[in-house]
């Protein structure tokens, strides 16, 4: 059993709830709100990322520049940020967007906190996924008489004490964006 492995499994997914949190509005202008989506572009006749196509910039507290590389990408990038449902609408100045964000209401913010606590049970979900392979691992392991019923016993009880705090860490984390989307 290398435990190592699993750390990384289970690192792997924290990481990635923590990019989610990074694309949550929190009423502030944040790149990686937006550096992510994938917009289509006919020029191109591919769906691509708008960091692949443009830099994104904070040029204060509320507002986002969007420098596409190509110009004629421009409005295509424009309308992938409008198509996404987030609530913003560039403005095209025509060699580059520029995105305002807006002060978030009470409601918005609880749907935000909603959102937190989605992505934290998604990495729950992921990490019980895990935990159940290994134990499955574990399991075949002894049938098998590669290991004694010792190891199997000790070694399903690290695996269960590294989920636990797993989990912690994700209520943690959970619990400190929920906060920081409630702060006006």
């Amino acid at each position: 059993m290398d435990f190592d492995q699993l750390n990384k499994e289970l690192d792997k997914i924290i990481n990635y709830m923590e990019e989610q949190f990074g694309g949550l509005q929190v009423g502030k202008a944040n790149p990686k709100l937006i550096e992510n989506l994938e917009v289509y572009v006919p020029s191109y006749d591919d769906n691509m990322k708008i960091n692949a196509l443009a830099s994104v910039g904070v040029v204060d507290a509320q507002t986002l520049r969007v420098e596409a590389w190509d110009k004629s990408v421009l409005s295509a990038i424009d309308k992938g940020i409008q198509d996404a449902n987030l609530g913003l609408n560039p403005s095209n100045m025509g060699e580059h967007l520029l995105i305002k964000f807006p002060l978030l209401t009470t409601e918005r913010r609880q749907q935000l906190q909603k959102v937190a606590a989605g992505y934290g049970e998604d990495a729950k979900i992921s990490i019980r996924n895990i935990r159940h392979e290994h134990m499955n691992t574990i399991k075949k392991q002894f049938e098998a008489k590669e290991i004694s019923e010792t190891d199997k016993g000790s070694r399903e009880k690290k695996i269960d004490e590294l989920v636990k705090d797993y989990n912690k860490t994700i209520d943690n984390e959970v619990k400190g964006k929920q906060e920081e989307v409630m702060k006006i």
